[in-house]
């Protein structure tokens, strides 16, 4: 029988949590499941304040225009951003 796409969103989403908290259990980290696709974990920073570290696993589906979701894209907007960033904090510090 086939799966819908919400069935194999599904799956994704639960392997990859599942790998997830496997790995950070294996670290030591105590996992707590938030949401169905959602954990987080205590923590504590460099000045030993209480943390937590939130990681929300999703499959995103695309824009409304029916675009699929390009994740390389993302990562490009993002770098190019991070240059432009870096661009206009240069050039404040020369003010």
């Amino acid at each position: 029988m086939k799966k819908t796409p919400t069935a194999l969103d599904n799956e994704l989403r639960t392997k990859y949590k599942t790998l997830i908290e496997t790995l950070l259990e294996a670290a030591g980290e105590e996992i707590l499941t938030i949401a169905s696709n959602a954990i987080a974990f205590p923590v504590v920073d460099a000045e030993s304040n209480e943390k937590f570290i939130k990681i929300t696993i999703s499959v995103p589906k695309g824009d409304r225009d029916g675009t699929p979701y390009d994740g390389y894209a993302d990562a490009t907007d993002y770098q190019f951003k991070q240059e432009q960033a870096k661009v206009a904090a240069a050039k404040r510090a020369k003010k």
